[in-house]
């Protein structure tokens, strides 16, 4: 057994010869037990399939605090690291990163699931010669009900992996590359995440860390996980906790008073137009006017810094005009009282 931080326990099966694995799956949890069951089930039946198996996939669940704790059979070869008290999904992935020995790691949420090939595929991708530093996979978005999953291809991610960048900066105002179960980090990129405690867009806010420095991105629209949209505990269900994300987002990357004023408005009213039930028509039509002048500032990072620096130029001078006028008012009353 490795050494437990405080408040965690943890029960390994780490390989005897203690080699290093590719590839660390990490699925934070409090509660969701039957989800729990399915989703370590299949990850275990099809890590068995491949050649060198545990040897070359470790499984990491963390129990956030679950009453009654999660439980996991033995036979399927998964750590489970449990925290005492419950403390979010950033602590519970943080837990489970600290203890990844792969040298990918990929964070997959207990509400979504797995295809059949899913593992085998992904295991492909990051053993290629030139292996990424994220490596972005499409999704199959399921929504309840007897239709069929539709697919998503993240297709700006798509366009812009040759230019790490340039997705950053559109991250700045929409997440171009989608749910975390879509996303696999190297070593080098995951260093880079301080799994910021978010109410929301947590999984926003680590692709902008992790194309902080030098990464190679990579696009596999072939490889797939399943998202899962329905279940009440969704974060991205409830208005309150996406809004408060979105303006951590927004308190966090945003450069300047200025960029940060606006994106707070922009985010906010976003937020307003899609998540809060019966918003009046021209609510959402502003929210699609905002979108569009949004999107295009975060296709054209130089007209965005042009538009922030004069911003940022007219406020300054509003602030000027406010503390000279503020200097005739302040002598009349010091006269007045004197």
């Amino acid at each position: 057994m490795r050494e437990a931080a405080a408040g965690e326990t943890r029960n390994t099966t780490a390989p005897p010869n203690g080699a290093s694995p590719l590839l660390s799956i990490i699925t934070p949890s409090h509660g969701r037990a039957a989800q729990v069951d399915a989703l370590m089930a299949a990850l275990a039946a099809q890590r068995a399939r491949l050649s060198q198996g545990a040897a070359l996939v470790e499984i990491i669940l963390v129990d956030d605090g679950s009453a009654p704790p999660l439980a996991l059979r033995p036979s399927l070869g998964v750590e489970l690291i449990r925290l005492q008290a419950q403390r979010g999904a950033p602590a519970a992935r943080r837990a489970g990163f600290r203890a990844a020995r792969g040298a990918f790691v990929h964070f997959h949420d207990s509400d979504d699931f797995i295809p059949p090939e899913w593992l085998e595929r992904l295991v492909a991708a990051l053993s290629a010669a030139a292996p990424p530093d994220l490596l972005i996979t499409a999704r199959l978005v399921r929504t309840g009900g007897a239709r069929e999953p539709a697919l998503v291809v993240p297709r700006f991610a798509q366009r812009a992996a040759g230019a790490p960048q340039r997705l950053r900066h559109y991250l700045r105002f929409e997440n171009a590359i989608g749910p975390l179960g879509g996303v696999t980090f190297s070593q080098r990129a995951a260093q880079r995440l301080s799994f910021a405690p978010l109410r929301s867009c947590q999984d926003w806010h680590m692709y902008w860390e992790a194309l902080g420095g030098p990464c190679r991105v990579v696009v596999d629209a072939e490889t797939r996980f399943i998202f899962n949209t329905g279940g009440e505990d969704r974060l991205s269900r409830s208005y309150r906790r996406k809004a408060l994300g979105m303006l951590g987002f927004a308190r966090l990357t945003a450069q300047g008073a200025a960029q940060r004023r606006m994106m707070r408005r922009y985010f906010l009213g976003q937020a307003r137009a899609r998540h809060r039930a019966g918003a009046a028509w021209p609510l959402r039509l502003h929210a699609r006017i905002a979108r569009a002048a949004a999107l295009m500032l975060a296709r054209r990072p130089r007209l965005c810094a042009l538009v922030f620096e004069r911003s940022a130029r007219a406020n300054s001078a509003s602030d000027r005009e406010a503390r000279h006028a503020s200097i005739p008012s302040a002598r009349a009353e010091r006269r007045r009282v004197g």
